[in-house]
């Protein structure tokens, strides 16, 4: 076999745990295959191995794929059914020990398009240094009439990311990742949705935002992400991996990112909170519960039966 190429999401945990993987492949079944991967930004992922076609035409061998992208590659045929390489030689403890959560989305009908690689469910991610300071709490008690915890409304994230809202320290009350491309946006406009009593779709399964949830959501999110007074100023070009390092490296008291850039704080170099972050349910309507949202990288490999 000749050379492997692997597109993968760039993000530097992502590209060196792929990379760990691989050598203990080749390590235990004794081969030695030369790789190389390639690290992509989420929109030239997407172009390079569903819009080029890539990996059906074999530049790619093996890629990260969004289940986001799911429904589209494999309308364009760019993804084959791997279900019957699985039942051949299925992972371990495959299905049973998967959580469903982490195995229905790459499923269309009866087709599995991909194995889980990387999961993480939104939450709100919080410095507990500083919601455990004295000091601050009896300022925020003064100021607001109620004890700083994390925030269980959205009402309270906003009171107390603007209480923690300190240019001059460069320290800000939250960081959101608003990057242009809007995905991350969509996943936000959802949560506030869903934590309003709202649902994207009516009961003939058909999308419908028509709906005063759906109001109310769009304008907290459009007002929170352009409070000055409360949010990080370079959000507005942040992807959540932009956001994640920025909360890593001290600049904001919440973020509302994935499970995996709360733990990212404890162990990358980089980081300026290690043993200072903590992860809560993310805040809701008062007259409503709270809600979360799941998408995951799986790793899709075209030649797997050779592979």
């Amino acid at each position: 076999m000749g050379k492997l190429r692997i597109a993968v999401r760039k993000f530097d945990p992502f590209e060196s745990t792929l990379q760990k993987l691989w050598d203990l492949f080749c390590l235990k079944n004794n081969v030695s295959i030369e790789v190389e991967m390639v690290p992509l930004e989420l929109h030239y992922l997407y172009e390079e191995t569903i819009t080029k076609k890539g990996l059906k035409n074999g530049t790619w061998d093996i890629a990260h794929i969004n289940t986001d992208w799911i429904f589209d590659a494999a309308n364009e045929k760019v993804v084959l059914d791997l279900s019957s390489f699985i039942n051949q030689n299925p992972p371990q403890d495959y299905p049973e020990g998967w959580h469903q959560s982490l195995l229905h989305l790459q499923q269309i009908k009866n087709s599995t398009y991909g194995l889980p690689f990387h999961d993480g469910p939104e939450c709100l991610i919080f410095r507990k240094d500083l919601f455990e300071d004295l000091t601050e709490k009896e300022n925020f008690k003064n100021q607001f009439g109620y004890e700083l915890n994390p925030p269980k409304t959205w009402e309270e994230f906003v009171q107390i990311a603007e209480f923690f809202n300190r240019p001059e320290q460069n320290l800000f009350g939250c960081v959101f990742a608003n990057f242009p491309d809007g995905h991350n946006m969509v996943f936000d406009f959802c949560l506030q949705l869903w934590t309003r009593g709202g649902s994207l779709v009516d009961a003939e399964n058909q999308i419908n935002i028509n709906q005063s949830a759906a109001i109310e959501a769009l304008d907290f999110y459009s007002n929170i992400v352009n409070n000055d007074k409360a949010v990080h100023p370079k959000s507005k070009n942040f992807g959540s991996v932009e956001a994640g390092m920025a909360f890593a490296e001290g600049e904001a008291a919440m973020a509302i990112n994935w499970f995996g850039f709360a733990s990212m704080c404890e162990v990358i170099e980089e980081s300026k909170v290690k043993g200072k972050v903590d992860i809560t349910e993310l805040p809701c309507d008062k007259n409503h519960k709270t809600a979360s949202l799941n998408v995951y990288l799986v790793v899709y490999n075209w030649h797997w039966k050779q592979a």
